[in-house]
């Protein structure tokens, strides 16, 4: 008992133990800011991976329009409805990506994609042979712009 009486021996004790527990707090803190990080960068490779896809998805139904509006068989009918199918479930797996967050104007951007779809989907349906205004303008400068902005964002 006379060694805790003692004051300069209990602080000989004390600060030691209370410097490494202070560090072992510090070391986690570290640690869990890195496990953080890295859930977040998971994330964003994965939304970045679904952007991609809508995109490869957007290209091939682009494709699958040029061939249908330069012969209309059943084959290439098919071909579209099986794009477009594509498409929309792409585009729905990015709409719903736990990386989007609603106030983001990247969300807004690709919710725009929607409307800009069925805008272009309803020229290619109507038989409409613009090529120019349907591929370039539509499928170019308006929807694949947009999903590659919104990958930027």
């Amino acid at each position: 008992m006379r060694f805790f009486n003692n004051r300069f021996f209990l602080f000989v004790l004390l600060i030691p133990v209370i410097v490494y527990l202070a560090w072992i707090g510090y070391k986690t803190y570290q640690e869990y800011q890195q496990y953080v990080h890295n859930q977040n960068a998971t994330r964003a490779v994965k939304l970045v991976n679904a952007m991609s896809q809508l995109n490869s998805a957007v290209e091939n139904e682009a494709l699958q329009s040029a061939l249908l509006t330069k012969n209309k068989t059943r084959q290439e009918t098919a071909a579209l409805s099986s794009a477009r199918y594509s498409t929309d479930m792409r585009l729905g797996q990015v709409l719903n990506h736990p990386g989007f967050h609603p106030d983001t104007p990247s969300l807004q951007k690709v919710v725009s994609l929607k409307t800009q779809l069925d805008a272009v989907r309803a020229l290619v349906d109507n038989g409409r042979k613009d090529h120019l205004k349907i591929f370039h303008d539509y499928y170019d400068l308006r929807i694949l712009k947009t999903v590659l902005s919104a990958m930027q964002d």
